[in-house]
């Protein structure tokens, strides 16, 4: 008996042809070597996915299986066929793909719909596959679409109407619940996983229609069980939990926060399942293991640890934007600082990488955390845990720094501001002031104008869906502290700020009774100052007591400046308007 590798083509073409499994998939085997058969067998392929698609519902239920199971083994095979990357650099494969990609989207969106999505209204009419077929059908579709990303006129048919995003969408995250080989030893499900994050990160990528793709995304990840959460970090949780002994895998890892990072920079309700378990306590864990374990790691997998510590620190850039305060303190809790400091080692390593197509290098990302997390030291809550995370790193100064000492100029930037904070502030807790951190009740401020401006940005999700694990807003505490900084920050600066506006009225010709406001931005680092007219000031502070504000301005042109300051908050920053006063807090 001849073997299936040695028949010759014309036989084995004859065999496909007849739906032999075996024959297709060496057919399929045979084009991958030698791309310029992809164009003679193609048609073999495409005859087992007849268009359009039958009324399966008339068939017999034998015939209906051998149909789907010839479609299944064709689809295995044309992608095993189309994985080379040469098998699409010829014209006339494009041409033929194209010509018959109504016939392929049909097949991938109703196999997609019957046998993988499980919600589909179509699901209940046929039966499902066995585990092991139904494995083997999502890989091959992942496999399928994953290769016509290769190329520009197959990666195009993609964005055709009706668009294949939601399917591409459903299948990576379905596969993304599957839990890790290394746990579940299903070779299937993880490569099913590599094939549908490549087509999901080449669509993402080359959208031209974001807005399209962002609400395909959040439509999914909302209709997705929560058990996802729990999937993605069970992943980083294994990859990281390995003993020292084992080989450590460094692309499993980055899969994995890719995963997270695609789920939540989506969705921020879909974020707060991550968060209710732990997830930024997990990240910042994992910056510290896997930089612990530097010593261990071929030169090879320095890359892939500096992408792994930039996804980490791109999540806890994107949870602090989203919630604010609250998130910041559970990273502070979650050792942030010592995190930051002992793998900044690998920032020198990133810069050698920066061509993998991320938008701001591992450096940029963790200054940026460490002045997001400054400006949010103008919280009492936050100031309070700094100054313990602070004191951490001072009692074990030697072996939190890094020896690359790649991060020392960013960080002595950051714990002057901090400190100084910190010590300014430290006054008001001094008076004895312990306000309810119940935000509902309403207290006197002291004068101090602070007005909220909660209005809807651009991330997808209620301003309500806030878990338990995170507060909604700031509580008076905070709020009264917050004021009080700046009011001290105010008498501090008022030469300087009352000759910034005397300037600018100059520059403006307006007349010397006319009021100009000071901004202290705190949203910036460490705090930009600026000048502007009242208009600017209104619109920015459109619920503030002008009118009595301008009154006391005009009285105190040259003696006390009128003051507007921005704090830092989720979604907009919170807007203080007054001037600075000698009181007690």
């Amino acid at each position: 008996m001849k073997s299936v590798k040695s028949i010759p083509l014309s036989e084995l073409k004859i065999k496909a042809s007849s739906g032999s499994q075996t024959a297709l998939l060496q057919l399929g085997k045979r084009a991958s070597q030698r791309p310029q058969l992809l164009l003679e067998v193609l048609p073999v392929f495409l005859n087992h996915l007849p268009f359009p698609l039958p009324k399966f519902a008339a068939l017999k239920e034998t015939q209906r299986d051998e149909r789907l199971a010839s479609a299944r083994h064709s689809l295995v095979a044309l992608g095993e066929a189309l994985e080379s990357s040469d098998a699409l650099g010829y014209p006339k494969v494009l041409d033929e793909i194209e010509a018959r990609w109504d016939q392929l989207r049909e097949w991938i969106s109703f196999l997609s719909n019957t046998f993988i999505i499980t919600d589909s209204s179509s699901f209940a009419s046929q039966p499902l596959p066995a585990d092991e077929d139904r494995d083997e059908l999502h890989r091959a579709l992942a496999r399928l679409m994953s290769a016509f990303i290769v190329a520009r006129r197959t990666m195009a048919l993609l964005f055709q109407q009706p668009s294949i995003f939601p399917i591409a969408i459903q299948l990576y995250i379905i596969a993304a619940q599957n839990p890790p080989f290394s746990l579940a030893e299903n070779k299937t499900q993880e490569d099913t996983l590599l094939y549908c994050s490549r087509v999901f990160n080449g669509i993402q990528m080359h959208n031209p229609n974001e807005f399209d793709w962002m609400n395909g995304m959040l439509g999914a990840l909302n209709s997705t069980s929560p058990s996802l959460a729990s999937g993605v970090l069970r992943r980083i949780i294994h990859e990281i939990s390995k003993p020292t002994t084992e080989e450590f895998n460094s692309r499993s890892l980055k899969q994995a926060l890719t995963i997270l990072s695609n789920c939540t920079i989506n969705s921020m309700p879909f974020n707060l399942a991550f968060i209710d378990r732990r997830s930024i306590y997990w990240v910042c864990l994992t910056m510290r293991r896997i930089s612990g374990r530097k010593a261990r790691f071929f030169q090879e997998d320095f890359y892939y640890i500096a992408d792994c510590l930039k996804l980490c620190a791109m999540y806890l850039e994107q949870c602090f934007r989203d919630f604010g305060h609250a998130a910041v303190i559970q990273a502070l809790q979650g050792k942030l600082l010592s995190s930051l400091l002992k793998s900044a080692d690998f920032i020198l390593v990133d810069q050698k990488n920066r061509s993998q197509g991320f938008q701001s290098s591992l450096a940029t990302v963790y200054k940026n955390l460490l002045h997001i997390t400054a400006g949010y030291a103008m919280y009492y809550s936050v100031a309070v845990v700094l100054r313990k995370s602070l004191r951490c790193i001072e009692e074990r100064r030697h072996a939190e720094h890094s020896k690359s000492r790649a991060l020392d100029s960013d960080f002595k930037a950051f714990k002057r501001a901090v400190e100084d904070r910190i010590t300014v502030g430290y006054e008001w807790s001094m008076h004895g002031m312990n306000y309810c951190a119940n935000s509902s009740i309403v207290k006197n401020s002291n004068g101090i104008s602070i007005r909220k401006h909660a209005k809807r940005s651009g991330r997808s999700g209620s301003t309500k869906a806030v878990g338990s694990r995170l507060p909604p807003m700031m509580d008076m505490r905070d709020k009264h502290f917050s004021g009080w900084l700046v009011q001290q920050y105010i008498l501090q600066m008022r030469p300087t700020l009352l000759s910034q506006q005397a300037k600018h009225r100059k520059k403006l010709a307006l007349p010397p009774t006319e009021p100009l406001v000071s901004v202290l931005d705190y949203t910036e680092f460490p705090c930009k100052v600026d000048t502007i007219t009242i208009s600017n000031a209104k619109a920015m502070a459109p619920d503030a007591a002008w009118n009595k504000l301008l009154v006391e301005a005009r009285e105190k042109i040259d003696e006390d400046p009128l003051v507007l300051s921005l704090i830092p908050n989720r979604y907009d920053p919170e807007t203080w308007v007054g001037f600075g006063k000698v009181v007690a807090p």
